[in-house]
């Protein structure tokens, strides 16, 4: 008769099991899009296989089995390559330090695991959700794991074939495809919450304009007597967010840059140029008439574009952080002379230099709006090639 130890032990070897579901998708929607996700998830696949060789479970007198294998299983099945690499090295390296007799039959059986995992995900896998036929196949591939007792002495490996082998059989047809099937639900979920999150960076309205498209759009204004006073120019550089979005993904990447673009752009006055530029700044160029206080629109601008965690599809809502800093220029000025107004060596904003070319009343000439609108076209060659998400956070 299994007594009340054994089955508090199979509880709580389901509890952890049914944990690793969970967390699957938690990770997977804290960090889509990115190779992250599968190597945290491998960590925490192995650990739990860690935890599995600390459970055994005595169903009866001399059957003693643990549950090490399902989550190296799934873990190859789910989880990629690198993922699967992960949860076997610790499997692997915790075995060996067990050490006992058994050790070389736990090491192959970790490894058939993984093998078994990773080669039913490369045959089934496909966009859309896999039979519930494939989960048995993928339970009755994990039984391969049965032959590593094969490397046991010879009365040992028969009294595990007689006694444990037919247990650790039901309890693997029984699990894995369960488990398995949850976790192809949440699969099916995200790839499904992929689609729509680049639904959304397809429909909404064009990004920042990188540095070549601001420039002549700069220069456009320019001719039509816009900025004939100078401008203010705001710079508006984002706090911890580079590494996020890397990781993130380019379609969460590109959905969070537009809906951050339009938040900006609603709080400014109309035909305000934004733009973006390298190193994970964007631009914004008033007209001098258009600000009273600098400062009071960098505020406003924070508090409207970042007070609210931007919604994403699928995911986590993404918070970002920004800081600004302004200068006022006589005349449109080049990007370099805007780098140099906002050199962070400086440790502040400094006030730009008067431009050379100015006449006897302090008015810019039109000579000198020329040659910066020149300047500012030909200092976007070196940008050109990259894409949204390089310029704006400099990976």
């Amino acid at each position: 008769m299994i007594n009340q130890q054994a089955l508090l032990d199979f509880a709580v070897s389901i509890g952890l099991l049914t944990l690793l579901v969970a967390c699957y998708g938690i990770l997977r929607r804290r960090l889509p899009g990115t190779t992250l996700a599968p190597q945290l998830l491998g960590l925490f696949f192995g650990s739990v296989a860690l935890l599995m060789m600390q459970i055994p479970l005595e169903i009866a007198p001399g059957v003693i089995v643990d549950l090490r294998v399902v989550p190296i299983v799934l873990a190859g099945a789910f989880l990629g390559l690198r993922g699967a690499v992960i949860a076997v090295v610790i499997a692997t390296v915790v075995r060996i330090w067990i050490g006992g007799t058994g050790w070389m039959s736990g090491v192959s059986a970790v490894w058939l695991a993984a093998a078994a995992g990773l080669g039913w995900s490369v045959a089934t896998l496909g966009p859309g959700h896999r039979p519930l036929s494939s989960f048995l196949v993928l339970a009755l591939l994990s039984l391969s794991t049965l032959a590593g007792a094969l490397l046991l002495p010879a009365e040992i490996a028969a009294v595990f074939y007689a006694r444990s082998a037919p247990l650790l059989t039901c309890i693997y047809l029984t699990v894995i495809p369960a488990l398995a099937l949850l976790l192809e639900r949440q699969r099916v979920d995200m790839q499904r919450e992929a689609w729509a999150r680049a639904a959304v960076g397809a429909r909404t309205t064009p990004g920042f304009e990188g540095p070549e498209a601001l420039a002549r759009s700069l220069a456009r204004a320019e001719s039509g007597g816009r900025f004939r006073d100078g401008a203010v120019v705001l710079s508006l550089r984002f706090r911890s967010s580079r590494l996020a979005l890397s990781l993130w993904g380019a379609d969460v990447e590109i959905a969070v840059l537009r809906e951050l673009r339009d938040r900006i752009a609603a709080l400014l006055p109309p035909g305000t140029k934004l733009g973006m530029i390298e190193h994970g700044t964007v631009l914004v160029f008033l007209e001098q008439d258009a600000v009273c206080d600098a400062t009071a629109t960098i505020a406003r601008i924070r508090e409207g574009a970042t007070a609210e965690p931007i919604a994403v599809p699928g995911m986590a809502s993404v918070r970002l952080r920004m800081d600004g800093r302004a200068a006022s220029f006589n005349v449109l000025p080049t990007f370099s002379e805007i780098a140099r107004a906002f050199d962070p060596s400086e440790g502040r904003g400094a006030r730009a230099e008067p431009p050379p070319a100015v006449t006897a009343q302090g008015t810019p000439s039109g000579v000198a709006r020329l040659f910066n609108a020149t300047d500012r076209l030909f200092e976007v060659r070196a940008l050109r090639g990259q894409s949204e998400g390089e310029r704006f956070w400099g990976v």
